[in-house]
């Protein structure tokens, strides 16, 4: 009937966790063996690592049994030598509803910054911030409407360690410019895209300068579509072998040296943290905005206490019920961490609540510190911004030094309206931070929003 249910078979084989690998260090993936046979299954899992990258799986060959009907968890260590990877851009401010005549009297020097606003049709156009994790912006989402070659701008930050030109490849429907700090480096406002958006018909290259560099790309819309894609080599690379990435983890899993199952899984790579050097850790957030954030915590993060319950009040509003940004920097002996919060409705209770009470009734952010065990922290920082302003601090572990400070604004940035900062002293080992937002609403937890473990790079 329409009503049908189809069942699909569980594979035999899934990685269920490959984190981005951590240069010279070690990474733990988890694969998952399950066994829907009626007798044992006896087999051996093999693991191979395909990379430019100098990249060893020190666990490549494991023998398992697993009963009828039941899953085995399998760890398989990576080892990554070599310099941290350097990310294109996530965080990207695009404006849209541009003045025509303001637009066209634009020289390549004015795309060298960011802009507060720009000249709009009916009002200033104000950015709209972008965290895109693929390398896709909907322009037309963005936009309250859109004719053939209709305007839209899009910058970026990316900061770099030595002068380098950066493999970049990008499409767009239908007409593109790029620029890096106030220099054309890319155009197809002569031809257009030349068909379907394609990572792989438009490759160049980024010319970067050491430290901080401004990326800008103007877009021109099509008949039917006003979209931008982009990435890097690797990107392109995948596009070219028809979605085969050239970093790639392949595990095969063998019963009696057959193979029956196998999966090929891309890898991904973890930049170092940014210094940020002509950036004061106490500079407002107005300066920090344009920065490639450590993490952004959306609806992907969420976990709201109340969609089991009728009370629609309760449940989860959108990005502006409750989201935030966060900045991770290297300041050499110290990090600096700016946690940025937007949250409709600012609500803390007055009793003082544990730092493991997962069940308080406040708004506030725990930052957990992480060593080589990413299971249990070795340091926790629990923030609350009280009515009076001084915030509530709730530590568990060994470290000092550490300064913590909340900030309400009266100007929301982006509709960001608290803000939290720590120094901390830097590890001198590997260690890994984990964010959570905590979102109460008229005395109860409403909602929290949590980052993944996340693991920090620091440069030699």
């Amino acid at each position: 009937g329409d009503n049908a249910t189809v069942k699909v078979a569980e594979s035999a084989l899934t990685c269920t966790l490959l984190p981005p690998l951590l240069p010279n260090g070690t990474t733990e993936s988890t694969w998952t063996v399950f066994n829907a046979g009626k007798t044992p299954l006896e087999a051996v899992l093999k693991v191979e690592g395909v990379s430019s990258r100098p990249l060893t799986v020190l666990t490549d060959s494991q023998s398992l049994t697993v009963a009828p009907g039941e899953r085995q968890t399998v760890q398989v260590r990576l080892a990554l030598e070599g310099e941290p990877a350097i990310l294109i851009p996530r965080w990207w401010h695009v404006f849209t509803q541009l003045d025509p005549t303001a637009l066209a009297a634009m020289e390549a020097k004015d795309f060298a910054s960011i802009p507060s606003q720009l000249p709009g049709i009916a009002k200033p156009s104000l950015p709209s911030r972008v965290w895109t994790a693929d390398g896709q912006i909907d322009l037309a989402s963005l936009s309250t409407g859109f004719r053939e070659k209709t305007a839209a701008l899009a910058f970026a930050e990316i900061e770099v360690r030595d002068d380098m030109k950066l493999a970049f490849t990008a499409a767009a429907d239908w007409w593109m410019r790029w620029y890096v700090n106030g220099e054309m480096v890319y155009d197809t406002f002569e031809k257009g895209n030349g068909g379907p958006i394609s990572l792989d018909a438009h490759p160049f290259s980024l010319p970067l300068k050491k430290g901080r560099n401004i990326i800008a790309v103007q877009v021109l819309s099509g008949t039917a579509g006003f979209k931008l894609a982009f990435g890097g080599e690797a990107v392109r690379q995948t596009t070219l072998s028809g979605g085969v990435p050239p970093d790639r983890i392949l595990a095969k899993l063998l019963v009696d040296k057959q193979v029956v199952a196998q999966q090929s899984v891309g890898l991904d790579f973890l930049p170092a943290l940014p210094r940020f050097d002509d950036l004061k850790a106490s500079a407002p957030l107005s300066e920090w905005i344009t920065r490639e954030p450590f993490a952004v915590l959306d609806h992907t993060t969420l976990k709201n206490f109340h969609e089991a319950y009728p009370d629609s009040s309760r449940w989860y509003q959108g990005e502006k019920d409750v989201s935030a940004v966060a900045w991770l920097r290297d300041a050499e002996t110290t990090l600096d961490l700016l946690v940025a919060v937007r949250d409709d409705l600012d609500w803390n209770s007055t009793a003082k609540q544990s730092v493991q009470d997962a069940s308080a009734a406040f708004d506030g952010v725990r930052m957990e510190l992480f060593g080589q065990n990413r299971l249990t922290p070795i340091q926790s920082w629990l923030i609350r911004p009280t009515q009076d302003g001084a915030p509530q601090i709730l530590a568990a572990g060994q470290m000092k030094g550490a300064k913590i400070d909340v900030q309400r604004l009266p100007n929301p940035v982006h509709d960001l309206r608290i803000v939290y900062r720590i120094n901390f002293p830097a590890p001198s080992a590997a260690a890994a931070v984990r964010l959570t937002v905590f979102d109460a609403d008229v005395g109860i937890l409403k909602q929290t929003l949590t980052s993944p473990v996340q693991a920090i790079v620091r440069p030699k």
